[in-house]
């Protein structure tokens, strides 16, 4: 059989491979086809892996503008719109702190910065009514509001605030869509293209036991088709509070630490423990 095609007939007992310089040749192709096919994957792997634990490319923070209340604000909505950063409600004490007895009050301001640059942020809206301590989420250059607080108690609701500029001041406008099932404030939320994933968190103000379900809010079909749909509990006991993230490696949602809810000793309350 011609040899010319880089052929090299298996060696038997009384036959020794044959050797022609085609079959080299041929063979060196082949392994130089081999590595580089095996460095383009270790450089796939090293890259997918390096992006997912966030160690590249490296980044470095930024001070931006002060928030407007000197106070400063716990438990806002945060998110991009219309290419500024929006910061909705929350709370603060601006009597006394609480640790002296202040009591907690709670915020509605919608405020906007329209770019790093920006020296000042600008009120353009207020939310319908004081809230905080929720789940906040960048969609489709919406900012999503979801569930939290307004001190009396918990709230289902879940807002879009979409915002936009114009001629030296900017607005804000707001649609509704589909309410949680349950009341949750002090939840985690994950959004993961058009998905939203909505963890943990506790069912009312005076609640002694923290929440374990996960919710799945999928958002393809747009806001007001979208639909609630509850998943497999968090394992373990409940929790408020907790870390939550997608890796994209595994393709799975992470949730991480948080605090669960025990009941005083009293009754009357409930106290944060590690779960």
């Amino acid at each position: 059989m011609a040899s010319g095609i880089g052929y090299t007939p298996l060696p038997t007992c009384n036959n020794h491979p044959r050797s022609t310089s085609s079959s080299v040749v041929g063979s060196a192709q082949a392994l130089g086809v081999a590595v580089l096919l095996g460095l383009s994957l270790v450089l796939c792997i090293w890259w997918r892996t390096a992006a997912d634990i966030g160690q590249f490319p490296a980044q470095r923070w930024q001070e931006l503008a002060p928030i407007p209340d000197a106070l400063g604000v716990a438990g806002p909505f945060v998110g991009a719109s219309g290419g500024a950063l929006l910061l909705a409600g929350g709370a603060n004490f601006p009597d006394r702190p609480p640790w002296e007895g202040g009591a907690k009050h709670w915020l509605d301001a919608v405020y906007a910065l329209e770019s790093p640059q920006a020296t000042r942020w600008m009120l353009v809206g207020r939310l319908p009514h004081p809230l905080g301590y929720g789940v906040s989420a960048s969609w489709r250059g919406r900012l999503l509001c979801v569930g939290g607080s307004d001190g009396s108690a918990h709230r289902a609701t879940v807002l879009a605030l979409r915002y936009s500029y114009r001629v030296g001041t900017g607005t804000v406008e707001m649609e509704a869509g589909p309410s949680l099932p349950v009341a949750l404030a002090n939840a985690a939320g994950v959004l993961v293209g058009d998905v939203l994933y909505v963890a943990g968190g506790s069912a009312s103000p005076q609640a002694t036991e923290a929440c374990s379900q996960l919710w799945r809010l999928h958002l393809v079909e747009g806001l007001s088709a979208s639909s609630w749909r509850e998943l497999p509990a968090i394992p373990g006991p409940g929790r408020v509070l907790p870390a939550i993230g997608w890796s994209s490696l595994t393709q799975r949602v992470l949730l991480i630490s948080g605090a669960r809810l025990l009941p005083t000793a009293d009754g009357t309350g409930s106290t944060r423990d590690e779960p």
